[in-house]
């Protein structure tokens, strides 16, 4: 595990007009192994969108939550998937970034 990451965990407020606005807060900061498994185009809602798909491997967190989403430096990457790498010695997650966020 050669890179830092950081694990965000999302919060709703609203802002000075009562609108809702989401936030992301910082849980943690974390070793982890980054692969890069693929990149394409597809289109969205008549929009064609980049997106990047990449494995991250962790160790084990006993709270972690698909609803997090982690900071590779300065992008952000929002988790499809995860699972347990042996008996809680480390979490495999797939997170796509995608070029509209």
């Amino acid at each position: 595990m050669d890179r830092r990451i950081s694990l965000q965990r999302s919060s709703a407020s609203t802002d000075d007009w009562n609108q809702p606005v989401l936030t992301w807060a910082l849980i943690s900061k974390v070793w982890a192994q980054v692969k890069d498994l693929s990149a394409g185009e597809k289109e969205e809602e008549d929009q064609r969108v980049t997106v990047r798909r990449k494995q991250f491997t962790i160790r084990y967190l006993d709270n972690f939550s698909a609803s997090y989403r982690i900071l590779d430096g300065t992008e952000p990457y929002y988790i499809t998937s995860f699972s347990e790498i042996g008996r809680q010695e480390g979490l495999r997650i797939i997170a796509e970034a995608r070029d509209n966020d």
